[in-house]
């Protein structure tokens, strides 16, 4: 009897506390797209689709109503031996259902943000991002965090330019017919990375017109990045 009344309790406990204290975070798998390579392909030909998907990312950051793959990013991440980011621009439709790109992506979700991360469990190696907002109409501003293994962690603010642009390509025909004379348009969404700085710390982010500010409170530390002059830069 005592025991079943102890549960009972703990339930009880549960319901209604959980109403004044809930969960700080929540998380899970992200659904694969359901769009195969040929589909993608097929849309990248769309000149409005590919216009319609490039409004989505400065929107919401999601492509096909999917949190781009953390892997996309981590292909420009900076090696820590080396000075300056090699790779600075990557095409986003070229992500989706790739295997160049593959990868479980997690989210966790907490009061503030929502943090895609891609894991390598055989290397014991992590990479994740966080959206913050959108400045200057064309530009994104993305968080990332990256751990190679080791106790380094590194937290980098990266700020995305999002734009449609035509590349040339093969008919799909061609290589069935084995003529190759008619060069056709594809579209694409890249994402050209316009500023890549390093941060002493992550906290809580706010983006207030061309500023952002980082406070961290348990440290007693607050930095505010005044993102205007990048943007003059880019002028």
């Amino acid at each position: 009897m005592y025991k079943i009344l102890k549960k009972v309790l703990i339930v009880l406990v549960s319901v209604v506390f959980g109403n004044f204290f809930p969960a700080q975070s929540t998380h899970g798998k992200v659904n694969p797209h359901y769009l195969s390579r040929q589909d993608i392909l097929e849309k990248s030909c769309d000149k409005e689709s590919v216009e319609s998907l490039k409004n989505e990312v400065l929107e919401k950051f999601t492509l096909m109503d999917r949190p781009i793959t953390p892997a996309a990013f981590k292909s420009m991440e900076q090696w820590i031996s080396d000075l300056i980011p090699g790779v600075i621009t990557i095409d986003l439709l070229a992500t989706i259902n790739s295997n160049q790109f593959f990868g479980e992506v997690t989210f966790e979700k907490n009061e503030e943000l929502t943090w895609y991360a891609l894991k390598n469990e055989k290397e014991n190696s992590s990479f994740e991002y966080a959206f913050i907002g959108k400045i200057d109409n064309d530009k994104c501003v993305v968080v990332t965090r990256s751990n190679g293994g080791g106790s380094l962690t590194t937290c980098t603010l990266v700020i995305l330019k999002i734009e449609r642009d035509t590349t040339w390509d093969w008919d799909k025909s061609a290589y069935e017919k084995q003529v190759f004379d008619n060069p056709v348009p594809r579209y694409r969404v890249l994402a050209k990375q316009i500023a890549y700085l390093h941060l002493p710390f992550v906290g809580d982010f706010e983006l207030k017109e061309n500023a952002l500010t980082i406070k961290r409170d348990d440290l007693g530390k607050s930095m505010t990045i005044n993102l205007s002059k990048i943007m003059q830069g880019q002028n």
